[in-house]
């Protein structure tokens, strides 16, 4: 009985172990791809109505990109790449317009190549990862009974 208990829980626990790493690498791309999402609208909304980099930042209040990233600059624990994005925040809006378009162009460039390794990663790695946990949980469970 305490066998069968225990390599239920061990199974349990390996497949609870594989589904949060899927989803860890599912919030890295709904991330980058909310980010490059907001910053093609930024570009678009500075280039056509020469809006305030505050107003764009009040009205796109997304999953990730919110008060706490624009303000105190938190970040989830899932993005690796924090400092640039952090970096990005602290120059967005205080050059020049065409500095700034300049900016915008190169920060979608990187999020946009961020948001296709992150696809990748969430297709490959996180679809491995939660296939041998499931089989590694399958794998403790023989070696117990």
């Amino acid at each position: 009985m305490a066998k069968t208990f225990l390599s239920g829980l061990l199974f349990a626990v390996t497949l609870f172990v594989g589904i949060t790493i899927k989803k860890n690498y599912k919030k890295r791309l709904d991330f980058f791809q909310e980010y490059s999402s907001f910053l093609e609208d930024a570009k678009n909304r500075i280039s056509a109505f020469r809006s305030k980099v505050g107003d764009i930042c009040n009205s796109h209040q997304g999953k990730y990109l919110n008060d706490k990233i624009y303000k105190e600059e938190q970040y989830p624990v899932f993005i690796k790449d924090s400092s640039r994005i952090k970096e990005f925040f602290s120059s967005f809006g205080k050059a020049d317009y065409s500095a700034t378009i300049s900016l915008l162009e190169k920060e979608i460039v990187w999020a946009k190549s961020q948001a296709e390794k992150a696809s990748a990663d969430y297709k490959g790695k996180g679809a491995l990862c939660e296939k041998l946990c499931l089989l590694g949980g399958i794998t403790l469970v023989i070696i117990i009974i």
